[in-house]
């Protein structure tokens, strides 16, 4: 399923995309053998290039810290699209577990295929089911790079090309799904 923060829009009768990226942080922003968030410079670098995409802290960091300290980490232009965390889940380190969260926050922030776009930037990939498009696996030892900051622009840019803005109770016929895989 793709999923993504509730419709945003001036107009009521129309339902406009959102696009999400729920984010880790050990071993995405800072590798096994960097100093912590090593790789936030380069990751920011890469949102920028995002205005859409809004974050959501997928990291197990939320358990030990609250909402405004891990916004703190960021600078100031992502930071204001920091927009909440995934719930903790008892069984969120379980098989699947973390994709199970973001589903969890998705459904209960009423989004859906119909508005909005997700991805995962996590170097876990059992969190997530097997059969999950939405994960851009980041190795660990490294943490982000380059290349997987091309990969998450092209999704966006991908998933941009692909939306359009929906007349509300007039969805079928229009596709909103996420055609490419990252």
């Amino acid at each position: 399923l793709s999923f993504a923060l509730g419709a945003v829009s001036t107009n009521p009768e129309i339902i406009s995309m959102r696009w999400i990226l729920f984010l880790d942080f050990d071993g995405v922003l800072h590798g096994d053998r960097h100093r912590e968030f090593a790789k936030l410079g380069l990751l920011e670098q890469y949102l920028e290039k995002m205005p859409k995409l809004e974050i959501v802290i997928s990291s197990t960091w939320r358990e030990l810290y609250p909402l405004d300290e891990l916004k703190a980490f960021f600078q100031n232009t992502i930071r204001e699209r920091i927009i909440g965390i995934t719930p903790i889940l008892e069984f969120g380190f379980n098989c699947g577990g973390r994709q199970i969260e973001i589903e969890t926050f998705l459904f209960e922030a009423d989004l859906n295929e119909q508005n909005a776009f997700w991805i995962a930037l996590d170097d876990l990939r059992h969190l997530f089911k097997s059969d999950c498009p939405y994960l851009i696996l980041v190795d660990s030892e490294s943490g982000f790079t380059d290349n997987n900051g091309l990969t998450l622009l092209d999704w966006y840019e991908q998933s941009c090309s692909d939306s359009v803005d929906v007349p509300v109770g007039a969805t079928e016929g229009y596709s909103a799904h996420l055609s490419h895989s990252p």
